[in-house]
């Protein structure tokens, strides 16, 4: 359980660093500019908060049911413990990751909204 919480605090930092920051050196920068000499559809995946944690998902989906089966660090591979299906927990995988990512991204952009809201009391 702590892995995968691990795993999603990893995929939430790095998506947010690759897609709102530059990077040390500026690499992330760089990254996002030969991304975005891709056809349209291909570039904007990596500058999206939704796409790119989906194909972060699938990519650690692969690499967990693939190269390091006896370790469990994604969620749908700890349910289902199968390695003749990882082509199912890679979609699944990145659905997770993406819609993780979006909820604590929501919730974020909720608390920095709620800092910024004035209270109005009525004196009548």
């Amino acid at each position: 359980m702590i892995n995968i919480l691990l795993i999603i605090f990893v995929i939430y930092g790095l998506t947010n660093a690759i897609i709102y920051t530059d990077g040390p050196l500026n690499i992330f920068t760089y990254f996002r500019n030969i991304m975005n000499k891709l056809p349209k559809n291909l570039g904007h995946a990596y500058e999206c908060s939704i796409c790119f944690p989906f194909q972060l998902g699938m990519l650690c989906s692969v690499i967990n049911a693939l190269l390091f089966p006896n370790v469990v660090f994604t969620p749908m591979y700890n349910i289902l413990h199968n390695t003749d299906y990882w082509y199912v927990y890679m979609f699944l995988d990145g659905a997770f990751f993406s819609g993780i990512n979006w909820l604590i991204h929501t919730f974020q952009e909720m608390m920095e909204n709620n800092n910024n809201v004035e209270i109005i009391e009525d004196n009548e």
